[in-house]
């Protein structure tokens, strides 16, 4: 029963990323049906971190309420109705509302999953377990691309996301088969909540999440419209470029947890934040194409190997009361700012000068934040 529920639990996160990602292949034909700038469409992705991070930071409330397993139905309930009704979204303002509640329902699945995944294995395996589960966070980004080749192949844009509330239903009904009835207890929010805040640790570790998420999902939305509207790439070329780096990152973000295990969490953190910035920067600055398709590839693996480990650091750095909290607050602060307020930014900065300027800033502060990692405790 455990392993078939961290399989549920694999596919939970899987569809959280696919779902949060379904805008990116296809932004640069909302731009064009919309008639919206660079900037307006970064916009559509606060929205969506808005509610991904009111999930995070308030999932430690009323879980003790409702229960994970309860919090993960309503939570799939939600992005399963907000998917279907995203084919009839007439504009912007529609479709930034949808992305709000698919980003509400989508963070609600973390906070929610790791605990049960603790509860169910012992603290030596933690590592696989965690790093198994966390390689459906490159998947999920795997998928959302290669399901817009697809579909775009055969019917508009919209009808992708028909497919997906599809896997919803799906995975609401693995939910129900397989999550545990008796769970750990929920932790006291209030509590919980100061202590993950008094801890150096974290707090760092909350810092460099915004920047991983700033560079794993807040350029990769933008990156399909960077190749296609300043590269001059076909958008089914791009995706698959887009699409090739997240695949690589699967079995990656398996091996990363493993390797967790045997050596220092902080350690490896320090080498992916500064392969990731270098990477991010050879997405800019490289002259040919070929070349930033390659640097695209080698960004989508590098840099998503930094959540499995700092998931793992998080479990290990916190007590079972505090680890939703903790687990809530630093990827809230990563998802609100690396993953919100990042793609409206280099939106806005590609309107006033280009995609190049944003990518290769933020690059170069990603690599520069490596050095923080010495003041994680070392684990």
């Amino acid at each position: 029963m455990r392993h078939t529920f961290l399989f549920t639990a694999w596919l939970m996160w899987l569809l959280s990323h696919a779902s949060r990602m379904a805008l990116a292949p296809v932004l640069p034909l909302i731009e064009d049906d919309l008639g919206i700038s660079h900037a307006q469409a970064g916009q559509i992705f606060v929205f969506l971190s808005i509610g991904y991070c009111g999930a995070l930071f308030s999932v430690p409330f009323w879980s003790r309420l409702l229960g994970y397993r309860q919090a993960l139905l309503v939570s799939l309930t939600t992005l399963t109705i907000a998917l279907f009704l995203m084919r009839w979204a007439p504009g912007k303002a529609t479709i930034s509302t949808l992305a709000f509640f698919i980003g509400l329902a989508s963070g609600t699945v973390l906070p929610s999953a790791i605990p049960l995944i603790t509860a169910a294995y012992g603290r030596e395996v933690w590592g696989k377990s965690i790093a198994i589960f966390d390689s459906a966070a490159p998947s999920g980004q795997f998928l959302a691309p290669v399901l817009a080749v697809v579909m775009l192949a055969m019917f508009p844009w919209r009808y992708m996301f028909w497919a997906m509330a599809a896997m919803s239903v799906f995975v609401l009904w693995m939910v129900l088969r397989t999550a545990p009835r008796k769970e750990p207890e929920p932790e006291r929010a209030g509590g919980s909540i100061v202590a993950v805040i008094r801890n150096r640790s974290l707090v760092t570790l909350g810092c460099l999440w915004v920047l991983a998420s700033g560079a794993a999902l807040g350029a990769a939305f933008l990156i399909p419209v960077y190749l296609v509207k300043e590269r001059g790439l076909e958008l089914s070329v791009a995706n698959q470029v887009f699409a090739a780096g997240r695949g690589i990152a699967i079995p990656c973000a398996v091996t990363t947890g493993f390797l967790a295990d045997r050596f220092p969490c902080r350690t490896l953190l320090g080498w992916v934040l500064a392969l990731a910035g270098v990477s991010l920067m050879g997405v800019a600055l490289w002259p040919g194409n070929f070349g930033v398709g390659v640097w695209v590839i080698i960004e989508g693996v590098v840099v998503n190997m930094f959540f499995p480990v700092g998931l793992i650091l998080i479990a290990r750095l916190t007590a079972t009361g505090v680890r939703g909290a903790a687990i809530g607050l630093v990827i809230g602060a990563g998802a609100g700012f690396g993953i919100g307020v990042t793609p409206w930014i280099l939106g806005a900065v590609a309107d006033a000068w280009s995609f190049q300027a944003g990518l290769s800033v933020l690059g170069a502060v990603v690599m520069l934040s490596s050095l923080c990692v010495l003041r994680i405790e070392r684990i």
